[in-house]
Protein backbone atom coordinates (compact mmCIF):
# COMPACT_ATOMS: atom_id res chain seq x y z
CA UNK A 1 0.00 0.00 0.00
CA UNK A 2 1.11 3.63 -0.44
CA UNK A 3 0.63 4.11 3.07
CA UNK A 4 2.95 1.45 3.97
CA UNK A 5 5.87 3.04 2.04
CA UNK A 6 5.73 6.37 4.08
CA UNK A 7 9.07 7.03 6.24
CA UNK A 8 6.76 6.44 8.97
CA UNK A 9 6.88 2.13 9.30
CA UNK A 10 9.95 1.86 7.61
CA UNK A 11 11.76 4.25 10.38
CA UNK A 12 9.76 2.08 13.11
CA UNK A 13 10.71 -1.37 11.69
CA UNK A 14 14.40 -0.41 11.64
CA UNK A 15 14.71 0.89 15.59
CA UNK A 16 12.40 -3.10 16.65
CA UNK A 17 14.98 -4.58 14.51
CA UNK A 18 18.19 -2.81 15.80
CA UNK A 19 16.28 -3.39 19.91
CA UNK A 20 16.28 -7.08 18.38
CA UNK A 21 19.72 -7.33 16.90
CA UNK A 22 21.84 -5.26 18.63
CA UNK A 23 22.43 -7.93 21.83
CA UNK A 24 22.08 -10.22 19.25
CA UNK A 25 25.21 -9.44 17.67
CA UNK A 26 26.90 -8.64 20.65
CA UNK A 27 25.94 -12.54 21.75
CA UNK A 28 27.71 -14.09 18.85
CA UNK A 29 30.30 -12.47 19.52
CA UNK A 30 30.97 -13.42 22.97
CA UNK A 31 30.23 -17.01 21.66
CA UNK A 32 33.51 -16.21 19.61
CA UNK A 33 35.52 -14.46 22.61
CA UNK A 34 34.88 -17.87 24.40
CA UNK A 35 36.74 -19.99 21.83
CA UNK A 36 39.37 -17.71 21.42
CA UNK A 37 40.30 -17.32 25.51
CA UNK A 38 40.19 -21.33 25.21
CA UNK A 39 42.83 -20.77 22.72
CA UNK A 40 44.59 -18.19 24.27
CA UNK A 41 45.10 -20.21 27.48
CA UNK A 42 45.99 -23.60 25.83
CA UNK A 43 48.79 -21.67 23.56
CA UNK A 44 50.31 -20.97 26.89
CA UNK A 45 50.18 -24.52 27.63
CA UNK A 46 52.60 -25.42 24.39
CA UNK A 47 52.08 -26.42 21.10
CA UNK A 48 50.28 -29.88 22.03
CA UNK A 49 47.48 -28.16 24.16
CA UNK A 50 46.94 -25.31 21.88
CA UNK A 51 46.45 -28.62 19.07
CA UNK A 52 44.09 -30.62 21.38
CA UNK A 53 42.10 -27.77 22.16
CA UNK A 54 41.92 -26.53 18.27
CA UNK A 55 41.64 -30.12 17.34
CA UNK A 56 38.32 -31.12 20.01
CA UNK A 57 37.28 -27.83 19.29
CA UNK A 58 36.50 -29.12 15.71
CA UNK A 59 35.38 -32.75 16.44
CA UNK A 60 32.70 -30.91 18.87
CA UNK A 61 31.44 -27.74 17.29
CA UNK A 62 29.33 -30.35 14.74
CA UNK A 63 27.29 -31.82 17.58
CA UNK A 64 26.56 -28.86 19.17
CA UNK A 65 25.05 -27.20 16.05
CA UNK A 66 23.17 -30.13 15.45
CA UNK A 67 21.69 -29.26 18.42
CA UNK A 68 21.14 -25.67 18.19
CA UNK A 69 20.19 -26.37 14.39
CA UNK A 70 17.48 -27.94 15.79
CA UNK A 71 15.96 -25.69 18.61
CA UNK A 72 16.39 -22.62 16.65
CA UNK A 73 12.89 -23.67 14.77
CA UNK A 74 11.36 -22.64 18.81
CA UNK A 75 12.32 -18.94 17.61
CA UNK A 76 10.11 -19.01 14.63
CA UNK A 77 7.29 -20.64 16.40
CA UNK A 78 6.75 -18.62 19.53
CA UNK A 79 7.64 -15.30 17.05
CA UNK A 80 4.56 -16.63 15.19
CA UNK A 81 2.60 -17.49 18.33
CA UNK A 82 3.62 -14.09 19.99
CA UNK A 83 2.15 -12.04 16.96
CA UNK A 84 -0.89 -13.99 16.61
CA UNK A 85 -1.47 -12.78 20.40
CA UNK A 86 -1.82 -16.44 21.15
CA UNK A 87 0.29 -16.40 24.19
CA UNK A 88 -1.39 -19.12 26.17
CA UNK A 89 -0.37 -21.72 22.98
CA UNK A 90 3.64 -21.06 23.68
CA UNK A 91 4.05 -22.07 26.84
CA UNK A 92 3.31 -25.66 25.81
CA UNK A 93 5.49 -25.36 22.95
CA UNK A 94 7.99 -24.38 25.18
CA UNK A 95 7.64 -27.68 27.55
CA UNK A 96 7.93 -29.89 24.71
CA UNK A 97 10.94 -28.14 23.31
CA UNK A 98 12.44 -28.78 26.80
CA UNK A 99 11.95 -32.67 26.24
CA UNK A 100 13.71 -32.00 22.93
CA UNK A 101 16.47 -30.30 24.27
CA UNK A 102 17.02 -33.28 26.70
CA UNK A 103 17.30 -35.51 23.83
CA UNK A 104 19.68 -33.69 21.96
CA UNK A 105 21.43 -32.67 24.46
CA UNK A 106 22.38 -36.67 25.44
CA UNK A 107 23.09 -37.64 22.01
CA UNK A 108 25.30 -34.52 21.47
CA UNK A 109 27.13 -35.82 24.94
CA UNK A 110 27.82 -39.01 23.37
CA UNK A 111 28.67 -37.90 19.86
CA UNK A 112 31.70 -35.77 21.56
CA UNK A 113 32.54 -38.62 23.61
CA UNK A 114 33.15 -40.72 20.91
CA UNK A 115 34.40 -38.42 18.10
CA UNK A 116 37.88 -38.91 19.22
CA UNK A 117 38.09 -42.65 17.92
CA UNK A 118 37.86 -40.06 14.28
CA UNK A 119 41.20 -39.20 14.95
CA UNK A 120 43.55 -42.10 13.62
CA UNK A 121 41.54 -42.57 10.71
CA UNK A 122 42.06 -39.05 10.01
CA UNK A 123 45.96 -39.51 10.64
CA UNK A 124 46.34 -36.97 13.50
CA UNK A 125 49.32 -37.63 15.26
CA UNK A 126 49.30 -39.66 18.11
CA UNK A 127 50.64 -37.07 20.79
CA UNK A 128 47.61 -35.35 20.11
CA UNK A 129 45.08 -38.41 20.99
CA UNK A 130 45.05 -38.33 24.82
CA UNK A 131 44.73 -34.40 25.53
CA UNK A 132 42.21 -34.21 22.51
CA UNK A 133 40.05 -36.95 24.52
CA UNK A 134 40.68 -35.56 27.84
CA UNK A 135 39.34 -32.04 26.56
CA UNK A 136 36.33 -33.45 24.82
CA UNK A 137 35.56 -36.01 28.02
CA UNK A 138 35.23 -33.09 30.30
CA UNK A 139 33.09 -30.96 27.68
CA UNK A 140 30.71 -33.53 27.52
CA UNK A 141 28.59 -33.75 30.30
CA UNK A 142 27.80 -29.28 29.51
CA UNK A 143 25.87 -30.33 26.43
CA UNK A 144 22.83 -30.93 27.94
CA UNK A 145 22.76 -27.70 29.94
CA UNK A 146 23.53 -26.35 26.35
CA UNK A 147 20.91 -27.50 25.04
CA UNK A 148 17.94 -26.64 28.11
CA UNK A 149 19.74 -23.12 28.10
CA UNK A 150 19.21 -22.90 23.83
CA UNK A 151 15.73 -23.86 24.34
CA UNK A 152 14.93 -21.35 26.98
CA UNK A 153 17.13 -18.73 24.85
CA UNK A 154 14.97 -19.28 21.92
CA UNK A 155 11.77 -18.84 23.85
CA UNK A 156 13.05 -15.21 24.70
CA UNK A 157 14.32 -14.77 21.38
CA UNK A 158 10.97 -15.49 19.77
CA UNK A 159 9.41 -12.88 21.76
CA UNK A 160 12.20 -10.51 21.12
CA UNK A 161 13.67 -10.27 24.18
CA UNK A 162 17.35 -10.62 23.57
CA UNK A 163 19.12 -8.47 26.23
CA UNK A 164 18.72 -11.12 28.68
CA UNK A 165 20.78 -13.39 26.74
CA UNK A 166 23.40 -11.14 25.83
CA UNK A 167 24.13 -10.20 29.56
CA UNK A 168 23.79 -14.01 30.42
CA UNK A 169 26.81 -14.38 27.78
CA UNK A 170 28.72 -11.71 28.99
CA UNK A 171 29.04 -12.88 32.37
CA UNK A 172 29.60 -16.44 30.58
CA UNK A 173 32.60 -14.97 28.79
CA UNK A 174 34.22 -14.02 31.91
CA UNK A 175 33.41 -16.60 33.74
CA UNK A 176 34.66 -18.90 31.24
CA UNK A 177 37.89 -17.30 31.58
CA UNK A 178 38.04 -17.07 35.33
CA UNK A 179 37.62 -21.06 34.95
CA UNK A 180 40.03 -21.82 32.65
CA UNK A 181 42.68 -19.81 34.14
CA UNK A 182 41.99 -21.51 37.48
CA UNK A 183 41.30 -25.34 36.39
CA UNK A 184 44.03 -25.56 33.38
CA UNK A 185 46.70 -23.66 35.61
CA UNK A 186 45.66 -24.71 39.17
CA UNK A 187 45.02 -21.32 40.78
CA UNK A 188 43.61 -21.27 44.28
CA UNK A 189 44.67 -24.73 45.56
CA UNK A 190 42.82 -26.35 42.63
CA UNK A 191 44.79 -28.88 40.85
CA UNK A 192 46.55 -28.28 37.52
CA UNK A 193 44.02 -30.09 35.03
CA UNK A 194 45.78 -28.90 31.90
CA UNK A 195 43.65 -29.18 28.73
CA UNK A 196 40.91 -31.00 30.58
CA UNK A 197 40.51 -28.00 32.95
CA UNK A 198 39.48 -25.88 29.42
CA UNK A 199 36.62 -28.85 28.75
CA UNK A 200 35.20 -28.84 32.85
CA UNK A 201 35.25 -24.78 32.13
CA UNK A 202 33.29 -24.98 29.11
CA UNK A 203 30.91 -27.33 30.65
CA UNK A 204 30.82 -25.61 33.92
CA UNK A 205 29.69 -22.13 32.24
CA UNK A 206 27.29 -24.47 29.98
CA UNK A 207 25.25 -24.78 32.84
CA UNK A 208 25.59 -21.77 34.70
CA UNK A 209 24.44 -20.00 31.28
CA UNK A 210 20.85 -22.58 32.07
CA UNK A 211 20.79 -21.39 35.58
CA UNK A 212 20.83 -17.93 34.67
CA UNK A 213 18.64 -17.52 32.10
CA UNK A 214 16.68 -20.08 34.30
CA UNK A 215 16.18 -17.02 36.84
CA UNK A 216 15.00 -14.62 34.22
CA UNK A 217 12.50 -17.13 32.62
CA UNK A 218 10.89 -17.37 36.05
CA UNK A 219 11.17 -14.02 37.40
CA UNK A 220 10.51 -11.59 34.49
CA UNK A 221 6.98 -10.76 34.44
CA UNK A 222 6.11 -10.96 30.58
CA UNK A 223 7.74 -14.48 30.46
CA UNK A 224 6.69 -15.78 34.01
CA UNK A 225 3.00 -14.73 32.96
CA UNK A 226 3.75 -17.48 30.07
CA UNK A 227 3.41 -20.52 32.70
CA UNK A 228 6.12 -22.41 31.39
CA UNK A 229 7.35 -23.91 34.85
CA UNK A 230 3.63 -23.92 35.77
CA UNK A 231 2.60 -27.42 35.03
CA UNK A 232 4.30 -30.58 33.94
CA UNK A 233 3.27 -32.07 30.08
CA UNK A 234 4.61 -35.74 29.35
CA UNK A 235 6.06 -35.46 25.65
CA UNK A 236 3.75 -35.31 22.59
CA UNK A 237 4.76 -37.00 19.49
CA UNK A 238 2.55 -34.21 17.35
CA UNK A 239 4.46 -31.17 18.71
CA UNK A 240 7.90 -33.23 18.71
CA UNK A 241 7.27 -34.56 14.90
CA UNK A 242 6.07 -30.68 14.22
CA UNK A 243 9.47 -29.09 15.91
CA UNK A 244 11.81 -31.33 14.19
CA UNK A 245 10.40 -31.42 10.62
CA UNK A 246 10.91 -27.47 11.23
CA UNK A 247 14.15 -28.02 12.84
CA UNK A 248 16.08 -30.68 11.75
CA UNK A 249 16.78 -28.88 7.98
CA UNK A 250 17.65 -25.76 10.09
CA UNK A 251 20.33 -27.98 11.52
CA UNK A 252 20.99 -29.59 7.98
CA UNK A 253 22.10 -26.00 6.60
CA UNK A 254 24.27 -25.28 9.15
CA UNK A 255 26.11 -28.46 8.92
CA UNK A 256 26.09 -28.08 5.24
CA UNK A 257 27.45 -24.74 5.67
CA UNK A 258 30.44 -25.44 8.53
CA UNK A 259 31.34 -28.61 6.48
CA UNK A 260 32.24 -26.80 3.23
CA UNK A 261 34.40 -24.36 5.24
CA UNK A 262 36.07 -27.28 7.01
CA UNK A 263 36.31 -28.26 3.70
CA UNK A 264 38.19 -25.58 2.25
CA UNK A 265 40.63 -25.30 5.53
CA UNK A 266 41.55 -29.24 5.62
CA UNK A 267 42.61 -28.24 1.59
CA UNK A 268 44.54 -25.41 2.41
CA UNK A 269 47.01 -27.74 4.26
CA UNK A 270 48.10 -28.83 1.39
CA UNK A 271 50.59 -25.58 1.26
CA UNK A 272 51.91 -26.71 4.81
CA UNK A 273 52.06 -24.14 8.13
CA UNK A 274 51.76 -21.16 5.71
CA UNK A 275 48.93 -21.56 3.70
CA UNK A 276 47.12 -23.34 7.12
CA UNK A 277 48.03 -19.82 8.86
CA UNK A 278 47.28 -17.74 6.23
CA UNK A 279 43.65 -19.23 6.14
CA UNK A 280 43.88 -19.08 9.82
CA UNK A 281 44.41 -15.54 10.00
CA UNK A 282 41.83 -14.38 6.72
CA UNK A 283 38.91 -16.92 7.63
CA UNK A 284 38.97 -15.86 11.87
CA UNK A 285 38.59 -12.49 10.12
CA UNK A 286 35.96 -13.19 8.16
CA UNK A 287 34.13 -15.00 10.83
CA UNK A 288 34.14 -12.30 13.03
CA UNK A 289 32.89 -9.90 10.52
CA UNK A 290 30.11 -12.39 9.82
CA UNK A 291 28.71 -12.26 13.20
CA UNK A 292 27.12 -9.20 12.90
CA UNK A 293 25.24 -10.09 9.76
CA UNK A 294 24.33 -13.60 11.11
CA UNK A 295 22.78 -11.75 14.29
CA UNK A 296 20.55 -9.41 11.94
CA UNK A 297 19.21 -12.72 10.40
CA UNK A 298 18.38 -14.24 13.69
CA UNK A 299 16.83 -10.82 14.64
CA UNK A 300 14.51 -11.18 10.98
CA UNK A 301 13.72 -14.21 12.14
CA UNK A 302 11.57 -13.11 15.26
CA UNK A 303 10.27 -9.62 13.30
CA UNK A 304 9.14 -11.83 10.11
CA UNK A 305 7.77 -14.50 12.14
CA UNK A 306 5.54 -11.72 14.71
CA UNK A 307 4.21 -10.15 11.48
CA UNK A 308 2.96 -13.45 10.02
CA UNK A 309 1.38 -14.31 13.33
CA UNK A 310 0.02 -10.47 13.39
CA UNK A 311 -1.78 -11.90 9.37
CA UNK A 312 0.39 -7.96 8.46
CA UNK A 313 1.69 -8.92 4.77
CA UNK A 314 3.33 -5.24 4.36
CA UNK A 315 4.93 -5.72 8.11
CA UNK A 316 6.39 -9.32 7.01
CA UNK A 317 7.69 -7.78 3.67
CA UNK A 318 9.22 -4.26 5.05
CA UNK A 319 11.02 -6.45 8.24
CA UNK A 320 12.71 -8.77 5.73
CA UNK A 321 13.51 -5.50 3.58
CA UNK A 322 14.82 -3.82 6.72
CA UNK A 323 17.03 -6.94 8.21
CA UNK A 324 18.74 -6.76 4.27
CA UNK A 325 19.52 -3.08 3.83
CA UNK A 326 21.16 -3.17 7.59
CA UNK A 327 22.74 -6.38 6.62
CA UNK A 328 23.99 -4.97 3.48
CA UNK A 329 25.66 -1.57 4.80
CA UNK A 330 27.70 -3.82 7.33
CA UNK A 331 28.80 -5.99 4.69
CA UNK A 332 29.90 -2.88 2.76
CA UNK A 333 31.94 -1.49 5.80
CA UNK A 334 33.25 -4.93 6.16
CA UNK A 335 34.07 -5.51 2.67
CA UNK A 336 35.67 -1.74 2.43
CA UNK A 337 38.10 -2.81 5.32
CA UNK A 338 39.27 -6.01 3.90
CA UNK A 339 40.27 -3.80 0.89
CA UNK A 340 41.93 -0.96 2.12
CA UNK A 341 44.04 -1.87 5.27
CA UNK A 342 43.86 -5.73 5.00
CA UNK A 343 47.81 -5.24 6.38
CA UNK A 344 46.38 -3.62 9.42
CA UNK A 345 44.06 -6.91 10.31
CA UNK A 346 46.97 -9.08 9.79
CA UNK A 347 49.73 -7.44 11.50
CA UNK A 348 46.67 -7.79 14.61
CA UNK A 349 47.34 -11.28 14.52
CA UNK A 350 51.01 -11.04 14.49
CA UNK A 351 51.55 -13.63 11.51
CA UNK A 352 55.05 -13.63 10.15
CA UNK A 353 56.16 -12.44 6.92
CA UNK A 354 55.37 -15.48 4.53
CA UNK A 355 52.14 -15.90 6.01
CA UNK A 356 50.72 -12.59 6.07
CA UNK A 357 51.28 -11.68 2.89
CA UNK A 358 49.28 -14.67 1.53
CA UNK A 359 46.86 -13.48 4.24
CA UNK A 360 46.79 -10.32 3.01
CA UNK A 361 45.67 -11.60 -0.43
CA UNK A 362 43.15 -14.10 1.04
CA UNK A 363 41.17 -11.24 2.61
CA UNK A 364 41.18 -9.67 -0.83
CA UNK A 365 39.05 -11.88 -2.08
CA UNK A 366 36.82 -12.38 1.37
CA UNK A 367 36.01 -8.19 0.73
CA UNK A 368 34.33 -10.08 -2.32
CA UNK A 369 32.52 -12.09 -0.82
CA UNK A 370 31.32 -10.17 2.31
CA UNK A 371 28.26 -8.77 0.52
CA UNK A 372 26.85 -12.23 -0.29
CA UNK A 373 27.88 -13.78 2.67
CA UNK A 374 25.70 -11.49 4.73
CA UNK A 375 22.83 -11.16 2.39
CA UNK A 376 22.34 -15.39 2.44
CA UNK A 377 22.11 -15.26 5.93
CA UNK A 378 19.50 -12.73 6.70
CA UNK A 379 17.44 -13.95 3.58
CA UNK A 380 17.95 -17.48 5.62
CA UNK A 381 16.94 -15.73 8.86
CA UNK A 382 14.06 -14.08 7.35
CA UNK A 383 12.57 -17.56 5.53
CA UNK A 384 13.36 -19.24 9.10
CA UNK A 385 10.39 -16.37 10.17
CA UNK A 386 8.46 -18.09 7.61
CA UNK A 387 8.66 -21.31 9.07
CA UNK A 388 10.60 -22.41 5.34
CA UNK A 389 13.61 -23.94 6.14
CA UNK A 390 13.74 -27.11 3.91
CA UNK A 391 14.40 -25.79 0.95
CA UNK A 392 17.14 -23.50 1.98
CA UNK A 393 18.98 -26.58 3.42
CA UNK A 394 18.68 -27.94 -0.08
CA UNK A 395 20.24 -24.15 -1.54
CA UNK A 396 22.68 -24.80 1.28
CA UNK A 397 23.62 -28.11 -0.37
CA UNK A 398 23.99 -27.22 -3.76
CA UNK A 399 25.41 -23.84 -3.53
CA UNK A 400 28.53 -25.22 -1.05
CA UNK A 401 28.89 -28.81 -1.43
CA UNK A 402 27.30 -29.11 -5.21
CA UNK A 403 29.13 -25.34 -6.80
CA UNK A 404 31.67 -23.81 -3.58
CA UNK A 405 33.57 -26.87 -2.85
CA UNK A 406 34.13 -28.42 -6.16
CA UNK A 407 34.88 -25.47 -8.26
CA UNK A 408 37.48 -24.78 -5.42
CA UNK A 409 39.15 -27.88 -5.53
CA UNK A 410 39.85 -27.63 -8.96
CA UNK A 411 40.68 -24.33 -9.62
CA UNK A 412 43.19 -24.14 -6.43
CA UNK A 413 44.78 -27.74 -6.58
CA UNK A 414 43.69 -29.37 -9.72
CA UNK A 415 44.04 -26.40 -12.37
CA UNK A 416 46.70 -24.05 -10.32
CA UNK A 417 47.91 -25.75 -7.08
CA UNK A 418 47.76 -22.06 -5.65
CA UNK A 419 45.62 -21.51 -2.25
CA UNK A 420 44.51 -18.11 -3.36
CA UNK A 421 42.63 -19.94 -6.18
CA UNK A 422 40.76 -22.04 -3.60
CA UNK A 423 39.58 -19.23 -1.74
CA UNK A 424 37.53 -18.42 -5.17
CA UNK A 425 35.35 -21.40 -4.09
CA UNK A 426 34.34 -19.17 -1.17
CA UNK A 427 32.76 -16.30 -3.57
CA UNK A 428 31.18 -18.92 -6.07
CA UNK A 429 29.35 -21.11 -2.86
CA UNK A 430 28.40 -18.40 -1.40
CA UNK A 431 27.18 -15.97 -3.79
CA UNK A 432 25.16 -18.45 -5.10
CA UNK A 433 23.88 -19.42 -1.98
CA UNK A 434 22.93 -15.55 -1.99
CA UNK A 435 21.26 -15.44 -5.02
CA UNK A 436 19.00 -18.60 -4.92
CA UNK A 437 17.87 -17.74 -1.22
CA UNK A 438 17.03 -13.92 -2.06
CA UNK A 439 15.02 -15.70 -5.18
CA UNK A 440 13.41 -17.74 -2.75
CA UNK A 441 12.80 -15.07 -0.16
CA UNK A 442 11.25 -12.89 -2.95
CA UNK A 443 8.83 -15.60 -4.28
CA UNK A 444 7.89 -16.21 -0.96
CA UNK A 445 7.03 -12.47 0.32
CA UNK A 446 4.24 -12.38 -2.59
CA UNK A 447 0.95 -11.54 -0.90
CA UNK A 448 -0.54 -14.82 -1.86
CA UNK A 449 2.48 -17.02 -0.84
CA UNK A 450 2.39 -15.09 2.79
CA UNK A 451 -1.42 -15.58 2.83
CA UNK A 452 -0.76 -19.06 2.60
CA UNK A 453 1.49 -19.07 5.70
CA UNK A 454 -0.73 -17.53 7.89
CA UNK A 455 -0.94 -19.23 11.35
CA UNK A 456 -4.60 -20.42 11.93
CA UNK A 457 -5.79 -21.29 15.34
CA UNK A 458 -5.51 -25.41 14.46
CA UNK A 459 -2.05 -24.75 13.60
CA UNK A 460 -1.66 -24.10 17.47
CA UNK A 461 -2.76 -27.14 19.47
Amino acid sequence: SGRGMTSGPWLRETVALGRVAGPLVVTQLVQVGMGFTDTLFAGRLGATALGAVGLGFALWIPALLAMLGILTALSPIVAQLDGAGRTAAIAARVRQALWLALVVGALASIAVVVSPALLGPLGIDASLHSPTRDYLDALAWGLPGAALFAALRFTSEGLGRTAPIMLVSLVALAANALLDYVLMFGAFGVPVLGVAGAGHATAIVMWMELALLGWYVRRAPALRALGIFARFDPPRRRALAEHLALGAPIAGAMLLEVGFFTGIALLMGRWGAAGAGAHQVAVNWAALMFMVPLGIGLAATVRVGQSIGRRDTAGARRAASVALLIGLGFALVSASAMLLIPEAITAAYGAEAGVAALAVDLLRIAALFQLADALQVVAMGALRGLKDTRVPMWISAIAYWAIGLPLGWWLGVVVYDEPRMLWWGFVAGLVTAAVLLLARLHTSLRPAALEARFVTPDDLD
